[in-house]
């Protein structure tokens, strides 16, 4: 058994339950069937073309009919009239964003008796290394498969223990529809989406071509064939290997933007000039793989010399109490899993990983909640990599940003659709979904910029990325926000993502809670980050002007903070997001901490949300996550616990990849990341402290805040924390063992541990334990 990882003892029923191997950009579900062998393959941009991008509604000119249909409370027929809108300018139904789908089967049958015994699989997390083991009644069988982040290419060993009695056939061809689960048109989008497709062998390769029937665009596979010993031949769609010791496959994928042309050439150079071998292949990739993956770990509990397989660990950790193994793999799990979906994108809804082509939501970026959770652990985890995926994705679709902005509401800057693929104008809506009146994506995305900024210290990040991005998200609010009768700004159009108030019905609305939090939070970075760095000090003053004028969160006869501030409209707690719950989700703004008041009223809005929740039996994981996260911020150590143990039983297929819902249901790996942020959160947390004049004086890191009861002994090590500290972590009897603090960038810093603290500076590193707390 991998020391981080783990073994199965049986074959995956389905694809859900297949190996993840990835390398961000490249995605291969490993069946691990003995001698009839399938590899799906994905590609992190292929997506179906469906719905071709067209302009966003020009609700602009209609800005002021629909602001004054808001203010006479008409909630949804602002968002029809949208709709209405949307028909006369060529929307003809709700349009979804292009879907993802199985790019081909690498297709692998190996001559055997048929009879496979002794089966067993594992998966090594800190080389992504996925292996298949098995016999019959005279040979050993054993698969190896990785996606090497080196070469950009997947690679596969057959081998046996007998010389010269190995004898396969290898072939790529369709991965073929699934008729019971045909999830969101998936029998339309396989007939009427894809085009024809042409499989050829040719000297020791196997090439496959895959046209659209929308456009002219495609993508073509190539695999190589080597062996040791034996004979190989290509046989019409096919490469046949007789009497070989073993068996190497190379495969490399390219998107076509004209199938007029072809990469057959550039796709065979690129196999043919990997003439060294398969642990040559993955000491590379390891090098790059295994460096990003193992900069963090944990260890939960004693070690227990105990063996379990995947199927044992999940079945003793389905109850109340998951075991600390099944936690501690799942936080590895995740990590992996994040890793292996982060390439030149970040992952999307299933990472980079399907076996469908009607994929649920599209298996898009859903960005008003799903995509941030699936990150949210990057950077505290210390893979500034995968951060970076999302952030370039997100410059990316800053063009079709700033024309959402400017034809959805005349403004300048940039406007973020709720659901994206290969595009970003803002083209998915209805009228019981009026997603072109939410506004927070673009700012809520910033909180990364700044974050990322927070945690590396890269000035030239900061001047050359996150400072134009957060520039062009406040110049959008600027042109956007408009003044109510108080003087306060006031958010209309508004959205809270998916819910709508109990009075109303519909999801139109204004003032919500998560918008004017989201802003409050972009124009203080804004002002934290310059002052710290000495820039743009004519616009601070403004900044300043703006963030007076944001209107008071309101509470509601709970005394909870209202979802919505505005007293027309009325609170429901039974939703499975918590977006009005933002303040808490990443740190506790200043404007919380300081404010008893606030403080109480932000509490019982977690616990209205959490106790409605408490006997839902299948709740999906992120709006778990959301909770967390403010449990966490909150210090409440013990309903986090809960949460963590929650997300731990019945969440997670047999492999560990994570689910949409209880069940397992729905493979995606929003939770993947969620795990790795709230473990994190629960052990380490950290923050800036400003000065009097707003720039950032030093740094805030708090150890074991909200340490879960069950989790009395343990060890971090590696954690990144804001201002670019990285501690390692120990613990025993739920007390602080020794904490040791490197100090790269020479930060001052506050280390909070009870609440006592110990102020440092002038530090390169520093070990503490319980008993320096215990003398402050």
């Amino acid at each position: 058994m991998p020391e981080r990882g783990f073994h199965s003892m049986e074959r995956a029923q389905r694809w859900e339950e297949a190996l993840l191997c990835g390398n961000g950009k490249t995605g291969v579900l490993v069946m691990g069937n003995p001698f009839d062998e399938t590899l799906i393959i994905s590609h992190e941009r292929l997506f179906l073309p469906w719905n071709p991008a067209i302009p966003p509604v020009d609700t602009a000119s209609h800005l002021n009919e629909i602001r004054e249909m808001l203010s006479r409370r008409e909630y949804q027929r602002a968002a029809d009239f949208v709709v209405d809108l949307a028909k006369v300018e060529g929307y003809e139904s709700k349009r979804w964003t292009d879907s993802f789908f199985p790019a081909a089967d690498i297709c692998i049958h190996i001559d055997g008796c048929g009879v496979a015994e002794e089966y067993r699989r594992t998966l090594d997390f800190t080389n992504g290394l996925a292996t298949v083991q098995y016999h019959d009644k005279s040979r050993n069988y054993t698969q190896q498969v990785f996606v090497s982040r080196h070469n950009g290419v997947t690679v596969v060993k057959i081998s046996t223990n007998k010389p010269s009695e190995l004898s396969c056939s290898i072939s790529i061809c369709r991965h073929p529809r699934d008729e019971q689960n045909d999830y969101w048109q998936g029998q339309e989008k396989f007939d009427s989406g894809l085009g024809e497709n042409v499989t050829r062998a040719e000297g020791d390769k196997v090439f496959f071509r895959s046209c659209f029937q929308r456009d002219k665009s495609g993508y073509e596979c190539m695999a190589k064939v080597a062996h040791t010993g034996g004979k190989l031949t290509a046989h019409g769609d096919r490469i046949l290997v007789d009497g070989s010791d073993e068996v190497v496959i190379t495969f490399s994928l390219a998107l076509i933007e004209d199938m007029r042309k072809t990469s057959y050439y550039q796709l065979r150079d690129v196999l043919d000039s990997l003439n060294f071998g398969f642990d040559a292949l993955l000491a590379l990739h390891k090098g790059i793989h295994g460096e990003i993956f193992s900069r963090v770990s944990l260890q939960l509990g004693n070690p227990e010399e105990e063996e379990l397989t995947s199927e044992a660990l999940l079945l003793r950790s389905l109850g109340a109490l998951p075991e600390l193994r099944f936690i501690q793999t799942a936080f590895d799990a995740g990590r992996y899993a994040i890793l292996s979906s982060s390439g030149d994108l970040p992952p999307n809804l299933q990472g980079v990983w399907t076996g469908f082509y009607g994929v649920p939501w599209s298996s898009d970026y859903t960005n008003n909640g799903n995509v941030q959770t699936a990150v949210s652990g990057s950077l505290c985890c210390n893979m500034l990599e995968c951060m970076d995926s999302f952030l370039r994705y997100m410059e990316r679709l800053m063009p079709d940003c700033r024309e959402n902005a400017h034809r959805l509401y005349n403004c300048g800057g940039l406007l973020m659709a709720s659901r994206t693929s290969t595009h970003g104008l803002n083209n998915h809506f209805d009228g019981t979904w009026p997603m072109t009146f939410w506004t927070a994506g673009a700012a809520w995305n910033a909180r990364f910029f700044y974050d990322y900024w927070l945690y590396t210290g890269n000035y030239e990040f900061f001047v050359t990325r996150a400072l134009p991005y957060m520039l062009e998200t406040a110049q959008f609010y600027q042109d956007f926000l408009i003044e109510d009768d108080r003087g306060f700004w006031f958010f209309s159009p508004s959205y809270s993502p998916e819910n709508h108030a109990a009075n109303t019905n519909s999801q139109a609305c204004v003032n919500a809670t998560m918008d004017i939090a989201v802003v409050r939070e972009l124009f203080s970075n804004l002002i934290e980050g310059c002052q710290t760095l000495g820039l743009e000090q004519e616009r601070i003053p403004g900044w300043k002007a703006m963030l007076s004028k944001m209107p008071p969160y309101d509470n509601n006869s709970d005394g909870a903070v209202k979802e919505w501030c505005d007293l027309g409209l009325e609170d429901r707690y039974d939703h499975r997001h918590a977006s009005h719950l933002y303040p808490l989700f990443y740190s506790m703004t200043k404007d919380i901490k300081n404010n008893s008041n606030l403080y109480d009223a932000f509490k019982i809005a977690y616990e209205k949300r959490l106790n409605v929740r408490a006997d839902e039996a299948n709740v999906m994981a992120f709006g778990y996550v959301q909770l967390g996260q403010v449990a966490a911020r909150l210090g409440d150590a013990e309903t986090l616990e809960k949460i963590i143990n929650l997300l731990c039983s019945g969440y997670h297929f047999k492999t560990f990849a994570t689910a949409h819902n209880k069940g397992p249901e729905i493979f995606n790996v929003d939770l993947s990341g969620g795990i790795q942020t709230l473990v994190m959160e629960a052990l380490v947390q950290s923050d800036t402290i400003a000065d009097a004049s707003g720039g950032i004086s030093r740094f805030e890191i708090k150890l074991l805040p909200a340490l879960p009861l069950g989790w009395e002994c343990g060890e971090l090590h590696g954690a990144l924390t804001r201002g670019g500290f990285i501690v390692d972590l120990a613990w025993n009897r739920s007390a602080l063992k020794t904490a040791v603090i490197m100090n790269p960038q020479r930060r001052r810093c506050d280390v909070y541990y009870q609440g006592r603290v110990i102020a440092l500076q002038g530090f390169d590193q520093v070990a503490l334990t319980a008993a320096d707390f215990e003398q402050v």
